[in-house]
Order: C-alpha cells, then sequence, then structure tokens
C-alpha cells in the first residue's frame, strides 16, 4: 500500500491535517494554470499526488519537513514501551537529549 492510500484510508485526524498541509503548499507554489483557490476543490487523491509529483523528495519529505514520521504499528509500540533514557535510540531518549524535536507527530501506517 502507498503512503498516499495509507493517509487516505486513515480515519486519523492527522491524515486530514496532512491534507489540508499539502493542499496550503499546493496553494502557495507558482502555477500558471491555477489560483490559490482553485486547490479547494481538487480531490484529496489529486492533493497528495500532487505533493508526491512536485515536492522535492515526494510525499514522505513533505511529512518530515511538517514534522510527521511515519511509523509501523511496530515501531509505534517501540516508541510507546518503556526504555532506559539516554541510553536507547528510541523517540523519547532523542527528544530527552535533545536530538529532536518533541514537536513530532506521528502517523502510523496499517
Amino acid at each position: 500500500m502507498t503512503l498516499s492510500t495509507e493517509i487516505l484510508n486513515s480515519t486519523s485526524p492527522l491524515s486530514l491535517a496532512i491534507i489540508e498541509d499539502a493542499r496550503d503548499w499546493l496553494s502557495e507554489c507558482d502555477w500558471q494554470d491555477m489560483e490559490a483557490d482553485d486547490f479547494l476543490s481538487i480531490s484529496p487523491q489529486t492533493v497528495l499526488r500532487a505533493v508526491e509529483r512536485h515536492y522535492s523528495g515526494g510525499l514522505k519529505q513533505f511529512l518530515t519537513d511538517g514534522l510527521i514520521k511515519v511509523v509501523t504499528p511496530a515501531e509505534k509500540a517501540v516508541i510507546d514501551s518503556p526504555h532506559i533514557p539516554g541510553g536507547c535510540n528510541c523517540l523519547h531518549c532523542k527528544i530527552a537529549d535533545g536530538r529532536r524535536s518533541n514537536s513530532w507527530r506521528l502517523f502510523v501506517t496499517e
């Protein structure tokens, strides 16, 4: 399953935020044949496909730049599990050690 499909099929409120962020980014770009308001009427599928095609690094990089980390359920379980602060490489320790911003949001794939 592609990342776009995961986002479109998700019931997570974060998926709606991703689509709106993508729509905003597209509306801010300089397009010869579209105005900013035109992006309000295009489908979420088209929005994500356009980001994949036109954003440097595609949709995954768009999410990373927006402080959204795509994780599998297994990775989420590790992130949520008990750990040794500063002694492992989990997201919690990276935040505690200042190696990662604590403003990251997690999008869990199926």
